[in-house]
């Protein structure tokens, strides 16, 4: 069974350095151990923290991810030209490569959307996340689960991706 934990001692290990990807694949995504310090210095000077997970299939992780809130017009730095309307956001998704094309990463999506439907930090109407514009797999992973294309880039250059909630 699919499920998001929090991070803790136990499984800091796993996430940071244990979850590996493909070498084509690490071009696309930032490093674990960076993205947790990333939210650690969120929940010290934000308003809503970033919040990390590990997904686990059973009692072994498997992946990461990491969602965010941006509150009406507070701006954010990869997606500012939204900065009128709340929304929640993927910044970070991962399954490590051997727990990869075996239906684990759209199971772990959906858990992490359903995470952002309890609205932890107030309601939005949608959920955005972006990804390399040559990442097919996560653009394929993502549309299977409902995200649109906005025909729009984030300011890193990255397609950038919709989810109606």
């Amino acid at each position: 069974m699919i499920y998001l934990g929090n991070i803790t001692w136990e499984n800091y290990a796993a996430v940071a350095v244990g979850l590996k990807l493909n070498e084509q694949q690490q071009t696309f995504l930032g490093n674990n151990e960076l993205s947790l310090v990333q939210a650690y210095v969120s929940s010290a000077n934000d308003e809503h923290p970033w919040l990390p997970f590990a997904i686990y299939l059973d009692d072994i992780v498997i992946g990461f991810a990491m969602i965010f809130y941006k509150s009406k017009n507070k701006s954010h730095f990869l997606i500012d030209e939204l900065s009128k309307e709340s929304f929640y956001g993927i910044c970070r998704f991962m399954i490590a490569e051997e727990y990869q094309g075996k239906g684990y990463g759209k199971e772990a999506v959906k858990k992490v959307i359903d995470k952002i439907r309890t609205f932890p930090y107030g309601e939005a109407p949608a959920i955005y996340l972006s990804y390399d514009h040559e990442n097919i797999a996560a653009k394929n992973l993502f549309a299977s689960v409902g995200f649109v294309e906005t025909g729009e880039n984030d300011s890193e250059g990255c397609v950038l991706a919709k989810l109606i909630l």
